[in-house]
């Protein structure tokens, strides 16, 4: 009978014990330093569902749960020979806590590629360390970036519909100037399949792609445009960080001025506008528009859940392809009697989210993690509202050039 192999793990974390065990009880808080997607019932017996991008995935059960103390579970992956276990205790020394992890397996025959696979435990403890202590995901600020925007995910039907030559990867919206997508000579339209020999079929397939990458490196990108096959070396770039607001009320000041901005350039954009035009699609498969209008209210009011969410920690999580509900935003454009009134709709939902970001609990902010993901979010907005600003721009001079379909 072959013997058990283990290998442990100690990380130093600067959070208290109990900080440290809802991160891994909670399936909110796993997602930000862990995996990709989880869903746990944390009780002894209780369930446990872990999945990575890359197609790796564990089902498992809690053995073991004391509160600030200890987690334990079990671990079962799609290729595992069989069940392994994981011990987590936690050892507190004022507002530091030590993890020290243990990760254990029958060992023998079919064993030797897991035992080379749990030494990733190294990268996570040290990924729930900084998420804990600075609120930065290691897994994303190190990755590097090539810049676009997504217009939409592939799939066999949308690929019909939009006479696509290919059933899956991502339709491009645009590309950020300055950065590896641009240079390489992608644009709006494009359909990426592959990056550094990574198959593109939908968003999550970016990370896979980069994840083993380092700013600077040169890939290959395989892309479709006007129905043929491309392919052009990318040099990935880095990932700049911004200094981010510290406080709440920090947060909710930098919040209101980009908003300022987005509501001075949405005058611009739409000075002259009329009401006819602004209802009006420049094709069947174009937003009028109001419908644009609509879709960043719509943004604005599903942001205010995602803040409630991360505040509870209980996100809400979607597995299916990323899509714009043309649905929701044209009935949302049609209940509105006007294109002031919807104007004057969003601001107010953009005030309100300057409130919530201002009313954010103190312990929220103290945990890091959350609220480094909404800082750095809200300061990566720009290229957003400038795509649908020209968006508007292309909208309104096709209408007026008569080229109405």
């Amino acid at each position: 009978m072959s013997k058990p192999e283990s290998m442990t793990l100690t990380q130093e974390v600067a959070a208290p014990a109990a900080e440290v065990y809802r991160q891994f009880t909670n399936s909110t808080l796993l997602r930000g330093w862990l995996c990709d997607a989880a869903t746990l019932r944390a009780e002894e017996g209780g369930r446990l569902y872990l999945g990575w991008n890359h197609g790796y995935g564990v089902v498992g059960n809690f053995t073991a749960l004391v509160p600030g103390k200890q987690v334990a579970f079990t671990w079962v992956g799609p290729t595992d020979p069989g069940p392994s276990a994981v011990d987590v205790t936690l050892e507190s020394k004022g507002n530091t806590t030590t993890v020290k992890l243990t990760h254990t397996w029958p060992g023998g025959e079919g064993w030797e590629q897991f035992a080379k696979g749990v030494s990733t435990w190294a990268k996570d403890l040290e990924n729930l360390a900084s998420v804990m202590t600075t609120g930065e995901d290691l897994r994303f600020t190190r990755r590097p970036m090539i810049g676009v925007m997504v217009d939409t995910e592939i799939t066999p039907e949308r690929a019909a519909k939009l006479g696509a030559p290919v059933d899956y990867g991502v339709r491009l919206a645009g590309t950020s100037a300055g950065m590896g997508a641009h240079a390489a000579g992608l644009t709006g339209g494009d359909i990426v399949v592959g990056i550094g020999g990574t198959n593109i079929v939908g968003f999550p397939s970016f990370a896979v792609a980069l994840q083993p990458h380092r700013a600077g490196d040169v890939v290959e990108v395989v892309y479709y445009r006007d129905g043929s096959e491309r392919r052009a070396e990318m040099k990935l770039s880095g990932r700049p960080i911004p200094e981010l607001p510290a406080t709440a009320a920090a947060l909710a000041e930098f919040v209101a001025g980009e908003f300022r901005w987005v509501d001075e350039e949405l005058g611009k954009v739409l000075e002259g506008v009329t009401e006819v035009e602004s209802t009006t699609r420049p094709s069947p498969d174009e937003w009028s528009v109001r419908e644009v209008i609509a879709h960043l209210l719509n943004d604005e009011g599903d942001s205010h859940a995602f803040i409630a969410d991360l505040v509870i920690a209980s996100e809400r999580v979607t597995d299916g392809p990323f899509e714009n509900s043309n649905l929701r935003g044209s009935v949302t454009a049609a209940s509105f009697d006007s294109l002031a009134e919807m104007v004057a709709a969003y601001q107010r939902l953009e005030r309100q989210t300057v409130a919530m970001l201002a009313a954010l609990p103190g312990e929220f902010v103290a945990r890091k993690g959350g609220f480094w993901r909404l800082a750095y979010g809200y300061s990566q907005g720009r290229d957003h509202y400038q795509e649908h600003f020209e968006q508007i721009r292309a909208t309104v001079a096709t209408l007026r050039g008569g080229a109405t379909k």
